[in-house]
């Protein structure tokens, strides 16, 4: 997956958490991984309709009679919880734009910026990685951070 801009209050300063490094074996300070705050809603509700339906004794067609006997939450895990996600904050308050990587819930790979200029410029600069080790040009991540402008500018 690529990265996704997402947009912050400009004093947004994403969590942090103590975890422990396998590689220097120590405990360090790492960003917490969170997915966007306008899916907990969405999620929490999917998951509440499908633990209904599983409660009822309807299991999704693709269950096999193992799956049928376990709980829901062991079938598809715990139940979406909003420490796992970013706020939610009111349109007018996402004022920034800050650069996520998506291939866990999300963490920043860049500072908060006011413009898509800036942020793709500082992504440039200090050769922020796609994928892997792959880098991008000015023109790529501009047109990543565009996309998370509302349509109407």
């Amino acid at each position: 997956m690529a990265p996704e801009a997402r947009r912050v209050p400009a004093d947004w300063q994403h969590p942090k958490q103590r975890v422990f490094n396998h590689y220097t074996h120590c405990m360090e300070d790492a960003y917490k991984p969170l997915y966007r705050g306008e899916e907990y809603q969405s999620d929490a509700n999917t998951w509440d309709e499908g633990y209904a339906k599983w409660k009822a004794g309807r299991c999704p067609d693709c269950c096999t009679i193992e799956d049928c006997a376990l709980t829901y939450e062991q079938y598809e895990d715990k139940r979406p919880h909003h420490d796992d996600y970013m706020p939610n904050w009111p349109i007018n308050e996402r004022t920034h734009l800050m650069m996520y990587e998506n291939t866990t819930e999300g963490t920043p790979i860049s500072p908060a910026f006011a413009t898509a200029e800036e942020l793709a410029r500082w992504l440039t600069d200090n050769n922020a990685t796609w994928f892997a080790s792959s880098t991008c040009t000015y023109e790529t991540w501009l047109r990543v951070c565009l996309d998370a402008l509302p349509r109407d500018r």
